[in-house]
């Protein structure tokens, strides 16, 4: 979901001087952004195959439910619920490619707010001024980045699994324009 908000807030037109031009030619802005997580596919290390050029793609077995595991930043998915598959045994063997489907892991979702406040400044019919201040994720709610799921190794899995980032907190800013 996407929202966008432009509000040009009405002029008193019963105002004169510098009144006049402190209270009115103000506009409010906001952008709304709400995202469920991007799906994502457990892959294994290597290759284990060995066949060549597609061993990025190659899936482990799954041995759990990686999709019912109790999420937390320190530990998404739970990497005990895969495992190595067998190595392939035969030409049209297939056991080797893994039982994990693709995008079985959901990753976290966005919820995102930005709002400004503009000081439209007039100066002829064509010429004017604006005075910015723009709060981007006015709320400063932690987004989490995806987890890692790439490189599934049994011998290596520290970070396997594991949100290690987030987006950007709060920031504010206040900028000037001259429009002509």
């Amino acid at each position: 979901f996407s929202a966008d908000l432009v509000w040009r807030l009405p002029r008193v037109r019963t105002l004169t001087g510098a009144l006049d031009k402190i209270v009115n030619d103000w506009q409010i802005n906001s952008i709304v952004q709400l995202r469920s997580g991007q799906y994502l596919t457990p892959t294994l290390v290597g290759d284990h195959n060995n066949v060549a050029g597609r061993g990025t793609q190659q899936r482990p077995d799954l041995a759990g439910s990686a999709i019912n595991y109790r999420r937390t930043h320190e530990r998404w998915v739970d990497p005990a619920s895969f495992a190595l598959p067998n190595f392939p045994t035969s030409v049209g063997d297939q056991s080797g490619f893994g039982t994990a489907g693709r995008n079985i892991i959901e990753g976290p979702g966005h919820a995102g707010v930005d709002f400004s406040l503009y000081k439209n400044v007039p100066i002829t019919e064509h010429i004017g001024a604006q005075l910015r201040f723009e709060f981007f994720n006015v709320f400063n709610r932690v987004n989490f980045n995806n987890p890692g799921t790439g490189g599934w190794d049994p011998s290596n899995l520290a970070n396997w699994g594991r949100i290690t980032g987030t987006g950007d907190a709060r920031q504010i800013q206040i900028a000037a324009k001259f429009y002509f």
